[in-house]
């Protein structure tokens, strides 16, 4: 709540700034409604899974519900993975109690990964993936494809990674990142260097590259086309 100035050098030129100081937070998660045939699809992109990723999830899906969506896009596209608790959280919204959504496995013990929330949700959903999803998007994708009976997976063939890192910081400031376990899918399978395979494979068309947009995204407009046919 305190204010700093900041003195900025620009064209040889000197500018005081005030600001003042506060807790930013970094949006992950961000929303909106597109309309199309007399649908209302929500969307939500996910950038990565942070720390507060599934509180952010959570607020814009009721924010979409609060204006009448009927359906779901949940776009992991480019998302390289993070926090996998996070992903619990999110399926946590959909999938029920008690529901199997990954498995762990340290030194070839495996431990099954369950939601732990009663809610529910019935609307049909498309999860976006393409060859830069990994890791927990991976989980998310494949959790919605084998669990949840609305669900349809569009893009592109995922990275493919099926490991879980640890951080740890050592004496001398530098940090140290090392791979620990594995993770594989609900039934039991290992994506690593292989990735998942959607329900629809789509591949972007070069006009996308040059001026991405809605419209030229095929991605986007397939996965419209599933939840308008739903």
């Amino acid at each position: 709540g305190s204010s700093v100035t900041v003195t900025v050098e620009r064209d040889d030129e000197r500018k005081d700034f005030t600001v003042k100081r506060a807790v930013i937070e970094i949006k992950s998660a961000l929303s909106k409604v597109i309309e199309k045939d007399d649908s209302k699809i929500g969307y939500i992109y996910i950038d990565t899974f942070a720390a507060n990723t599934a509180k952010q999830f959570s607020k814009e899906l009721k924010k979409l519900e609060k204006k009448n969506v009927d359906s779901l896009i949940i776009d992991v596209r480019n998302n390289s993975g993070g926090r996998l608790s996070q992903v619990k959280d999110i399926l946590d919204e959909f999938l029920g109690n008690k529901v199997e959504i990954y498995r762990i496995e340290t030194k070839g013990k495996v431990e099954k990964v369950y939601t732990t929330d009663k809610t529910k949700r019935n609307i049909p959903v498309v999860v976006l993936v393409n060859e830069g999803s990994a890791s927990a998007s991976e989980i998310l994708a494949t959790a919605f494809m084998d669990k949840y009976k609305k669900a349809t997976i569009v893009g592109t063939v995922t990275y493919g990674k099926g490991t879980i890192q640890k951080a740890v910081e050592l004496s001398s400031g530098a940090s140290l990142k090392y791979t620990t376990q594995k993770w594989l899918t609900s039934k039991g399978e290992y994506l690593q260097d292989k990735g998942l395979t959607p329900d629809i494979e789509v591949n972007q068309k070069g006009d996308y590259y040059d001026n991405p947009t809605d419209e030229n995204d095929a991605q986007l407009q397939k996965a419209i086309e599933v939840l308008i046919e739903k």
